[in-house]
């Protein structure tokens, strides 16, 4: 058996086992994947998962550079190239519960081979049509490999509601949008400045009350998904 094949079963085992594998991407840069990635693991680590990060956009690397202060607990992240991924997941994915890959723009076809031992594709776009006509690059890989996708709307504000439904109209060849959008906060960015997650935030806050509804609605798509494939009884 070639060694890539190897790694995809020792990757799909541990799926089958519980480990959650989820692609963050989007064909346009500046969308909000980083934010998505890095929330998200923060997100699973508050539920005391085991989450590795793998920034595969070696040129941004957003998520690399994220000043997590040292000491404090957080996800294990990474830089490795896409076209190495596979194998060197296959490695360590024993170690973890919840693996979030954040993909380059331009890495589609390269991403392919690691899409197809995801759980998920996540999309974050801005509301705009220039940034969701993008999003054909990947959830089309997607589609054909049948993997399950998921939209979300990245910097939304609260006067957008009725544009966000026109234009899930417009480009509804994409569904499923997530219900609750990332809104267009400060909070998002101050946190990523201190090294946390919105969630870390104490007591109320706007933008970690907006993301909970969000984590806590593409959890459950992820479980949907993952219950669909046959890899967790519904």
């Amino acid at each position: 058996m070639a060694p890539g094949h190897r790694a995809v079963d020792i990757i799909n085992a541990r799926r089958k086992a519980g480990s959650i594998v989820a692609v963050i991407a989007n064909g346009k840069g500046g969308c909000g994947k980083s934010t998505l990635t890095i929330n998200m693991a923060i997100g699973y680590g508050l539920r005391k998962q085991r989450v590795l990060v793998v920034d595969a956009d070696i040129e941004q690397k957003t998520v690399s550079k994220w000043p997590r202060p040292a000491g404090l607990m957080g996800p294990k992240v990474v830089t490795w190239p896409t076209v190495e991924i596979l194998d060197k997941l296959a490695e360590v994915i024993g170690q973890y519960d919840v693996v979030l890959i954040d993909m380059a723009g331009r890495d589609d076809r390269a991403a392919a081979p690691v899409m197809a031992i995801a759980d998920m594709l996540i999309s974050p776009a801005k509301p705009s049509h220039q940034d969701l006509s993008e999003l054909d690059r990947f959830v089309r890989v997607a589609k054909v490999r049948n993997i399950s996708h998921l939209v979300v709307f990245n910097e939304a504000t609260r006067e957008m509601t009725g544009e966000l439904g026109q234009l899930v109209k417009e480009f509804a060849r994409f569904k499923p949008f997530l219900p609750t959008a990332i809104q267009q906060l400060a909070g998002y960015r101050r946190a990523y400045a201190f090294g946390r997650g919105v969630l870390e935030y104490k007591g109320a806050h706007p933008a970690k009350e907006n993301f909970d509804r969000v984590f806590r609605q593409i959890d459950m798509a992820i479980q949907q998904a993952r219950a669909k494939s046959g890899l967790v009884q519904p």
